[in-house]
């Protein structure tokens, strides 16, 4: 075989092996999905997409300035333990010269500067979303402001420019949000789901900008690897042990053999028997049937909510991430409790047949580790 040929198949196998190990981990996509109202459909709607590419997804309903400020202050760790993140703010967006504030509802200004102290900079979610490993995006369904907007203020119609350290920033228009939202839908159902993919189809609805393309491709999801390698043959079978055939005639009543007596019970290894309990079978079938959220005893409310308060930050977390496996939680796995993991505790204590108070129980608790 020429030189040339075997380095070419050396090759491809090489590439073919990267490619396999590349997806063999999906990443971990975190999004933080922001209302300025506490009832809003499109976020909703997002959030249900989103679990397409099995994104962590927390829900901001009606936060204010200081609640956001919180909101990133505690995200920032999340980021940079995350793969991708992607954040979309529905909310109205005011400009002071270059710069991008969200503002909530019910802000007043009585002047422009006010915004310095009142509202976060839209680049500072930009700035969180650049944490992830792989970067991230900002997405912006602009809403109507409603209050008065001082002078040296105006609202925001486009994306700002592009800025060193930033993630993308694509700004929706109030307009266009619902059509954009279901773009992303369709986008996020796709087998194979790129993040620079979906910022061009934002961008192709009318007045949709963005502040900067990716640097490069992040993808959420792609089809599985199909190796092409050889499959090693499952290992054979022990052969089966071949007894002689022989024919016998029926045995007659004198010659039939005597019926086999039952075998002893096992007896524990030291050989002593004695005192040991004899368990029907009626009560061994009830034990293993007990329901799993049953407790010994009434627990006060007070108590449950002294017992979680008692947890640490990683107890939270372990319980979240076995929310999560059981298909309850769809949140941050960042160990808060809040709406979101209290709704998923009240579906999995439903699901065991337990009184769903959003508070568990410790033998609840002790499912999950």
């Amino acid at each position: 075989m020429p030189l040339l040929r075997i380095l070419c198949l050396a090759f491809s196998t090489l590439i073919l092996g990267v490619s396999a190990y590349a997806q063999s981990d999906a990443p971990r996509v975190v999004a933080v999905l922001i209302s300025a109202d506490a009832d809003n459909s499109r976020i909703e709607r997002l959030a249900t997409a989103l679990q397409g590419v099995n994104a962590e997804t927390k829900i901001v309903a009606a936060p204010s300035d200081s609640e956001m400020r919180a909101l990133l202050q505690s995200f920032a760790n999340i980021a940079l333990e995350s793969d991708v993140v992607i954040i979309y703010i529905d909310a109205p967006i005011l400009k002071l010269g270059e710069r991008g504030f969200v503002a909530t509802r019910g802000l007043t200004l009585p002047r422009a500067s006010a915004l310095l102290t009142r509202a976060v900079p839209l680049s500072a979610f930009a700035r969180a979303a650049a944490l992830a490993g792989n970067g991230g995006l900002v997405m912006v369904g602009a809403q109507d402001f409603g209050g008065t907007v001082p002078s040296g203020a105006t609202q925001a119609s486009a994306a700002p420019g592009p800025r060193n350290g930033l993630a993308p920033i694509v700004f929706i228009p109030q307009g266009a949000a619902d059509s954009a939202i279901a773009a992303l839908a369709i986008a996020l159902e796709k087998p194979t789901v790129e993040l620079g993919d979906m910022m061009a189809t934002l961008t192709s609805i009318n007045d949709v900008t963005q502040s900067q393309t990716l640097p490069r491709p992040v993808v959420l999801r792609a089809p599985p690897v199909v190796s092409r390698t050889q499959t090693p043959a499952p290992p054979a079978a022990p052969p089966a042990t071949t007894q002689p055939q022989t024919t016998t005639a029926p045995a007659t009543a004198a010659e039939a053999p005597a019926p086999e007596e039952s075998a002893p019970e096992a007896a524990p290894e030291n050989g002593n028997t004695a005192g040991l309990p004899q368990v029907s079978a009626e009560e061994l079938a009830a034990q293993q049937t007990a329901p799993a959220g049953a407790t010994p005893r009434a627990v006060s409310l007070e108590e449950l909510q002294a017992f979680e308060n008692n947890l640490s930050r990683s107890d939270k977390r372990e319980i979240q991430r076995g929310l999560r496996a059981l298909g309850f939680y769809r949140g941050l796995i960042d160990g808060l409790f809040g709406r979101q993991t209290k709704s998923a505790i009240e579906a999995y204590q439903e699901s065991i047949g337990a009184e769903p108070t959003g508070l568990l129980t410790e033998d609840q608790f002790a499912a999950f580790h």
